[in-house]
């Protein structure tokens, strides 16, 4: 991180921030489905890209982990 100028520049940092983006994005998504369709219809995200976006929040975590963060 570049402190005097306020960006961001470690690689690693800046895809899983893109990352937890693509997260918020589309289980925004899902949920705006889900209230519109009603709890029967159920939703429409598959068991599997909702693994895979937990991937991402796991990835994010345990980087904050290792950086000294309380998780």
């Amino acid at each position: 991180m570049d402190f005097e100028r306020g960006t961001i520049i470690d690689d690693k940092l800046i895809c899983m921030l893109k990352n937890l983006v693509i997260v918020a994005n589309e289980l925004d998504s899902e949920l705006c489905t889900i209230m519109s369709r009603g709890i029967d219809q159920g939703a429409s995200m598959t068991g599997n890209r909702y693994e895979e976006l937990m991937d991402y929040v796991i990835e994010a975590e345990d980087y904050l982990k290792e950086q000294g963060a309380d998780v």
